[in-house]
């Protein structure tokens, strides 16, 4: 343990006490005739946003993960023989394996 530590939980549990109340306090805003549509329409705009945030996550996902793969350099892995039967050592590039006899 260290000195801070009480002081960073009840700092947290402070924040997220404040966070509870506010959403309470929003609660109960939508009984007012002026404030409840607003906070209804704010609600569905966060959903909106929270949508807009997953599809756009795929999508960075999905085009970081194409573009490490088309610009990723990749290293020809030295070739083997027929799977290593017939030869027993490997071979650097794959015309030096055609030369060699081999089928792949």
């Amino acid at each position: 343990q260290y000195a801070g530590q009480d002081l960073l939980r009840a700092r947290g549990l402070h924040g997220v006490t404040g966070i509870l109340f506010w959403l309470h306090f929003l609660e109960m805003c939508r009984v007012n005739t002026t404030l409840g549509p607003l906070i209804v329409l704010m609600m569905r705009m966060l959903t909106d946003i929270g949508y807009f945030f997953i599809i756009t996550a795929v999508f960075m996902i999905a085009f970081g993960s194409a573009f490490i793969c088309a610009f990723q350099p990749i290293s020809d892995p030295p070739y083997m023989c027929n799977g290593g039967d017939l030869h027993q050592h490997k071979f650097h590039s794959y015309e030096e394996c055609i030369s060699q006899g081999c089928k792949g």
